[in-house]
């Protein structure tokens, strides 16, 4: 199965895996079959079980020549590159988004759902494709969650900014105010003296 990537495309979910692979060169050699490790990338659809598996280094080479004549978002390359960097170090692969744990509106096996087909953050619930939502019972209601809750939190964002803004333009008001003030005060104490009183000497 090929992964046809497009302007409007999700970017899939893609996890690494090693495998034991035979060496056929090495087994001839020896006269008996001969194994080893070998990395491999499994990227997945978001809202689909289907898999596409390839060998991590020929992948990686593949979408270094797609991204370089345009045919691959490099940026999701250099996404891809992070991750597998990071898992062969023993990290574990970041959610795209808000990870689904951290959401209050999921239940633990809606988690177990969602990441059976590829869904590991609230972004990608939001985001299931219409097979998804068509194969999957009660997936549409958790989607509509998922869209409502990133849209409640970017309304609380943006609520957050404005009030900043606010208290910084209170502040500066406060200030000009206050400048305004203590002009105000010279200027009627200026007028208590009288015109061409002399000014008080100091002790």
């Amino acid at each position: 199965m090929q992964v046809v990537v497009s302007e409007n495309s999700v970017r899939p979910f893609i996890r690494f895996e090693q495998r034991s692979v035979q060496d056929r060169n090495a087994s001839e050699d020896a006269g008996h079959p001969v194994y080893v490790n070998v990395d491999f990338v499994i990227l997945m659809q978001k809202g689909s079980k289907d898999e596409y598996v390839k060998q991590a280094d020929e992948w990686f080479a593949q979408k270094k020549r797609e991204s370089a004549t345009g045919v691959y978002n490099p940026q999701w390359l250099e996404a891809f590159k992070s991750a597998y960097d990071g898992w062969k170090k023993g990290q574990e692969i970041p959610a795209d988004g808000m990870p689904l744990t951290m959401w209050p509106g999921i239940t633990p096996a809606e988690v177990d759902m969602c990441k059976g087909i590829g869904c590991y953050s609230v972004e990608d619930v939001a985001n299931m494709t219409e097979e998804a939502l068509s194969r999957f019972l009660g997936s549409r209601s958790l989607r509509d969650k998922a869209r409502a809750y990133l849209a409640a939190a970017k309304d609380h964002g943006k609520v957050s900014e404005e009030n900043a803004a606010l208290k910084v333009r209170v502040s500066e008001q406060d200030t000009q105010i206050a400048d305004l003030m203590r002009r105000l005060e010279a200027l009627e104490t200026e007028e208590r003296r009288g015109p061409g009183r002399p000014r008080k000497e100091a002790a």
